[in-house]
């Protein structure tokens, strides 16, 4: 009997298509809302205390329902909106497993790099599971496409479109009364906070929406005009001191004293503490929790408020794709300095590969260009490696230096496998957190104290003045609150800048995108217009307006501060500080191996034969091999340095084989046993197609 009253109540939405896309968008909206929330319970107390945001939420999934009304195929049309619509609110629901910020449309430009790092997150169990839902969803949507039926009756187009257009209309309607009458927001300082007042489908739909710097009501020649007349232009005094300038990201790192309910037997960060107590430091607002690395690392280096662009935008993947933009790089080349990049990760990992050309850049090394690099049980690459690379990059030139580097060791996921069982530091916490998480946790930041002190102790040795400004990025993605912390702010991190040049300042508090032109002002530099911008009017009335103006006519505007004609050329990235070579090719005819002998060969060394990727095995940093290769004379051999993703970075020049094959193995030329390192025996037994 109850099947009948479905039946029957099918039936009836069936010949009232608008009512029955209503009805889908209000149970649509309800799952998306328990899946955002992660909780029954909380969406519906959503769905009762602002009904009037459900029901807009609600609305925007209908009028994409609608759609279905155009096309003979309404209802799998209908099926295929509805599965993407779920396959975004399961998407934020998994995201919100590891970190805080919701799901957003940059997202989207991501799954490249999250698939490289997914097993870092999930088990091979899990991304086996995982891989089997999607097929299984694929194949019902072919299924569907073939067994849904045809709407039978003639579909009147007229009608359709004004119900397309009407719900359009709510929807536009709705979001100028609720943004003029502040109901609606659509900036969103905080990402998470918005999702959680405003619905996933109304934050979802504005991030598709809402990207870059719209321009500001104000915005003419005459107000920009304005605002540069009111900067002291003076750049700083030309004989000032040019010291080294280091800047280093600390992935994750925050001073864990600071939680409330955790005692320490010890304290677990003895060499960033000492530092707080006797160099310029304070809190650092950062952009984001748990996620946005490359956001933050943009406001450092760029002086640019993340506030104005759409919300949960990456810049590194939309306008720095097109544009090059004022940096810090670019100031101090001002003043005659290099530009390094340093990161012990992969280079295109955010797109760093793309964009650090369009900051100003000069060497980026990245992961693919480190040897011997250690990696901790989550497989991230450990900090020490970095220590090697910083002095590299100073000793390269004869000039000073900028190096920005950015850290790894410190990020998730926290879980027994970070412990690989060294001895943890002693501490005590409620029973409801995650002990093991924590205890993970607070290994990688012991590790990284150390790595800060080691840093320090080998800088000390180099007879240069040095500036090293240090920062966490955000707060790791562990679930803490406000209320869990000292300083009662889940949006800050610390710096500190170590400096041999007795550089004295008060503690001061400051945001991403002032860090930079304050250690300019302590070294008395004011290159650049947003240096200046923030040396001299930060306690001005319109400080943060002119901001918003000087970042729009930078990057989308017409340029009326540089008259016109954005002055930063792109610059030619070189990727490592040494090029990769082949020196020699010796091949074994009897055994079909080709041994490559040169310089500079890190585990993301691929051997390239006629442009056709092989099978690589690196023996050890001057020697790869490829094994049941036939080679013939004429082949022409190169290197790349790519590693898993298989996107180049760069390439040895191309070596043309003579035909010259080997009897027996060269003493000396090859590792043998007792020189290959344990590490390079597993690498010989792994070798990756």
């Amino acid at each position: 009997m109850k099947f009948d009253k479905i039946k029957s109540l099918f039936h009836k939405l069936q010949q009232k298509p608008v009512i029955a896309c209503a009805v889908l968008a209000i149970l649509l909206t309800f799952i998306l809302e328990i899946l955002g929330r992660r909780s029954l319970l909380e969406a519906i107390q959503y769905f009762v205390g602002s009904p009037m945001m459900f029901f807009y939420n609600a609305l925007i999934i209908m009028l994409t329902l609608s759609l279905a009304l155009l096309f003979k195929r309404r209802y799998f049309i209908l099926s295929l909106i509805s599965i993407i619509w779920l396959g975004f609110g399961i998407a934020n629901f998994v995201l919100l497993g590891f970190r805080t910020t919701p799901f957003s449309a940059i997202d989207l430009t991501l799954i490249p790099y999250a698939l490289s790092i997914i097993d870092v997150y999930l088990s091979k169990a899990e991304i086996i599971t995982l891989t089997v839902i999607l097929v299984l969803v694929l194949i019902g949507i072919i299924i569907i496409a073939i067994r849904a039926p045809k709407h039978k009756e003639k579909i009147h187009y007229l009608r359709s479109i004004i119900v397309v257009a009407t719900l359009s209309a709510l929807v536009v309607l709705f979001s100028v009364i609720g943004s003029q009458t502040q109901i609606l927001e659509s900036r969103f300082g905080n990402l998470a906070a918005a999702y959680e007042n405003y619905g996933f489908a109304y934050c979802l739909s504005n991030s598709f929406i809402d990207t870059g710097i719209k321009k500001p009501q104000t915005y003419s020649e005459e107000t920009m005009n304005g605002i540069i007349n009111d900067l002291n232009q003076d750049d700083g005094a030309e004989d000032a001191a040019t010291p080294n300038i280091i800047f280093i990201q600390l992935e994750s790192f925050f001073d864990i004293n600071y939680l409330k309910n955790v005692q320490f037997s010890e304290n677990p960060l003895p060499n960033f503490t000492k530092l707080k107590e006797e160099y310029p430091s304070g809190f650092l607002n950062v952009p984001s929790v748990g996620a946005g690395t490359a956001n933050t690392e943009f406001e450092v280096i760029t002086g640019m408020s993340l506030d104005y662009f759409g919300a949960g935008e990456y810049p590194y993947k939309t306008i720095l794709l097109e544009e090059t933009c004022e940096s810090l790089p670019y100031n101090l080349k001002e003043r005659g300095y290099n530009a390094f990049a340093i990161h012990n990760n992969r280079a295109s990992f955010y797109g760093r590969n793309e964009v650090f050309c369009s900051l100003g850049f000069d060497t980026f090394i990245s992961k693919e260009y480190m040897q011997d690099l250690e990696y901790t049980g989550a497989s991230w690459a450990k900090d020490e490696c970095l220590i090697d690379e910083i002095l590299k990059s100073l000793n390269s030139t004869e000039n000073q230096d900028f190096v920005y580097t950015i850290t790894v060791e410190g990020h998730g996921k926290y879980s027994s496998k970070v412990l690989d069982g060294t001895e943890t530091l002693e501490f005590t916490m409620p029973d409801n957190y995650d002990q093991e998480a924590y205890a993970a946790f607070f290994k990688l930041q012991q590790d990284v104290d150390q790595f800060i002190g080691d840093l320090i102790d080998a800088l000390e040795q180099v007879d240069e003045e040095t500036v090293l400004v240090m920062y966490g990025d955000h707060l790791p993605s562990l679930e803490i609150q406000a209320s869990d912390l000292e300083n009662g702010n889940v949006y800050q991190t610390e710096y500190v800048i170590w400096n041999n040049m007795d550089l004295k300042a008060e503690r001061k508090d400051l945001s991403t995108y002032q860090l930079s032109a304050y250690v300019m002002d302590l070294l008395e530099f004011h290159n650049g217009v947003l240096t200046k911008f923030h040396q001299q009017e930060q306690d001005s009335m319109s400080y943060l307006k002119n901001l918003e103006l000087l970042e729009y006519d930078m990057l989308y505007g017409k340029k009326y501060i540089y008259d016109g004609e954005n002055p930063y050329e792109a610059t030619t990235l070189q990727m490592g500080i040494d090029p990769i070579t082949i020196s020699e090719i010796l091949y074994f005819e009897g055994t079909e191996t080709v041994y490559i002998k040169g310089e500079g060969f890190t585990e993301a060394s691929r051997v390239y034969i006629n442009d056709e990727r092989e099978s690589t095995s690196q023996l050890d940093n001057n020697t790869l091999m490829i094994s049941n290769y036939n080679l013939q004379e004429g082949d022409v051999i190169t290197v790349k340095q790519s590693g898993k993703n298989r996107i180049p970075l760069s390439s040895t020049d191309p070596f043309v084989f003579d035909g010259t094959t080997q009897d027996s193995i060269i003493q000396g030329i090859l590792p043998t046993e007792e020189t290959a390192t344990e590490e390079v025996t597993l690498q010989n037994l792994e070798i990756e197609s």
